[in-house]
């Protein structure tokens, strides 16, 4: 009896400690949806938007739980903000912070329309790098277009072209004895030939080439649109890496030197006396809210991220990484019956995944098109596989 008590008061205690950990928890999410509320409140009436493209974007973030009081957004959030400020007359420009060689060409591409979108309606784009590595032709094609282009002093210009590596494992089984066991639709379907090979096959080798080529030739041709050269004149500029800041100025690349508090002063006084620089998180967060309770007819968008799996996706904590058939096809379905919803935009972002569960998908979108929803579909960085079926 002893032992039972001893066991029910340490049971209480842990119970004790969760049930204060919940309310500490919901109070502080609840304190930070009021911050965030009250940040998007105080947007000034001249302003120019700071976002930062240092960190990765991803196609879609966390669930909204988990983005109160954070900075957080996602590629289309970009999109669809830069798209608001070009309509905003309280927005003059965008202060951009762009990273060294994180951003692959895909994203690049999607920003750069954006942002050409913003300052044809009349907005500028002032941007500043620390440095552009050898992987950073995806990131400096979005810098190029800006009308100011800022580089740290200390820094160097890599950005010269688009490189892939593979790590491939068949070493390490065979050494261990172990067979990895894979079924391959033909010779270009390679996601396992990491596992099952020691070196690219021809087919292999032969996409990968092609991918990095169709990249590299959209990034020079754009990144020369934008600088006003030839193309095979920027490409023989680009070989000359690594330069530093100097003679990236001199060649053209960059417009000016200096720190990233400059090239914001720089900015700020583009927009004129009044101007006050407020964070894209806050202005997108804004726009959200008023989209969400706008009325009227609407468009669904419908986002495809992740794995493909099948069943369900286990609740609103669960992660948003992934494509659970269950869930999206309902969500699918509920777009469908939705008298609102004019048509359904689906974003794709997957490397594939369960069959069973792309088939799944697939049934309720035909038959969302079979109820008269138009569909039209954007593909993001990734559409392979199940994605692309």
């Amino acid at each position: 009896m002893a032992v039972f008590r001893w066991f029910w008061s340490i049971l209480k205690g842990a119970l004790n400690t969760i049930a204060r950990a919940i309310v500490i928890l919901v109070l502080l999410i609840f304190g930070l949806a009021v911050i965030g509320s009250a940040a998007n409140d105080e947007l000034p009436e001249n302003m120019v938007l700071a976002l930062d493209l240092r960190a990765d974007l991803e196609d879609k973030t966390a669930p909204e739980l988990f983005e109160l009081g954070t900075s957080q957004i996602s590629l289309l959030d970009v999109v669809f903000g830069l798209d608001a400020a070009s309509r905003d007359e309280r927005v003059r420009g965008v202060f951009l912070r762009i990273g060294s060689g994180d951003l692959s060409v895909p994203k690049a591409e999607e920003l750069r329309e954006a942002l050409k979108r913003f300052q044809d309606s009349g907005k500028f784009v002032v941007a500043h790098s620390q440095s552009f590595y050898s992987n950073g032709l995806g990131d400096y094609s979005v810098a190029s277009l800006a009308d100011e282009l800022w580089m740290q002093p200390a820094s160097a210009f890599f950005a010269s072209g688009a490189a892939s590596s593979t790590l491939f494992f068949r070493g390490l089984f065979d050494k261990i004895e172990a067979e990895p066991q894979f079924a391959q639709r033909y010779e270009y379907k390679n996601a396992a030939n990491v596992f099952t090979e020691t070196d690219f096959t021809p087919a292999h080798r032969e996409a990968t080439e092609r991918l990095l080529m169709s990249w590299y030739e959209s990034a020079t041709n754009e990144i020369a649109s934008d600088l006003g050269m030839e193309r095979e004149a920027l490409i023989e500029v680009l070989d000359q890496s690594p330069m530093i800041v100097g003679e990236a100025v001199e060649s053209g690349l960059v417009t000016a030197i200096g720190y990233d508090d400059d090239a914001a002063d720089a900015a700020l006084a583009r927009a004129g006396d009044t101007a006050e620089m407020a964070e894209f998180s806050d202005y997108v967060r804004a726009d959200r809210e008023n989209r969400l309770g706008a009325q009227g007819p609407v468009i669904a968008l419908v986002h495809a991220a992740g794995e493909i799996v099948e069943g369900g996706n286990g609740g609103p904590l669960a992660s948003s990484t992934i494509i659970a058939g269950d869930d999206f096809a309902e969500a699918i379905r509920a777009a469908t019956e939705d008298e609102s919803v004019r048509a359904i935009l689906l974003r794709v972002d997957s490397p594939g995944g369960s069959a069973i569960a792309s088939d799944q998908i697939l049934d309720a979108l035909n038959k969302a098109q079979a109820a008269g929803k138009p569909l039209i579909v954007s593909m993001g960085s990734l559409a392979a596989s199940g994605g692309y079926y």
